[in-house]
């Protein structure tokens, strides 16, 4: 799986979204990936170099996890994806999932790219998110309280999943 990290107006994302800034690089935040090959972790995400990549190890469903130090408001994740470079491992279908910490997370958006090369957004779509709450549990106060707008979650902790890559990684 090949995942560039997230927003990096620098690397010149669309304009459109410059306007965001990248909550990834606080103090305090820790990055933690699934696995990742010798040379090819977490520090190769987040180098800004979109020339290194962060690679899986092993089989099996593969993530990068972000704790945030405190609440902190996300309305999107970028992920700078390219399939000319590894047709096997780019990310095919992806899932963001937020929550207060890893045993807690719940989906928010789901994506899937066909060969996709360049920057791909994904939206957290909070009302979203509500109103998936809302069909098989009570939503309470707590949940409510993390919503801030139909474009803004707050959460402690953000997991980026690759559930599915292209040519299913062979």
């Amino acid at each position: 799986s090949e995942v560039t990290a997230m927003f990096q107006p620098e690397w010149h994302l669309p304009s459109v979204w410059q306007e965001f800034e990248e909550t990834g690089n606080e103090p305090g935040t820790v990055w933690t990936a699934s696995s990742a090959k010798p040379g090819n972790g977490v520090h190769q995400l987040l180098d800004k170099n979109l020339g290194s990549v962060w690679q899986s190890d092993g089989a099996g469903l593969h993530s990068i996890t972000i704790n945030f130090p405190r609440l902190t408001e996300i309305s999107a994740v970028a992920l700078y994806l390219d399939y000319t470079l590894d047709e096997s491992y780019t990310p095919h279908h992806v899932a963001l999932r937020a929550g207060s910490d890893e045993p807690h997370l719940e989906n928010i958006a789901e994506a899937s790219w066909t060969e996709p090369v360049g920057w791909q957004v994904l939206r957290t779509n909070a009302r979203a998110y509500l109103r998936s709450l809302r069909l098989g549990q009570k939503v309470t106060d707590d949940v409510l309280s993390c919503l801030t707008s139909d474009l803004w979650l707050k959460t402690h902790c953000l997991q980026i999943s690759i559930l599915q890559n292209h040519q299913n990684g062979q």
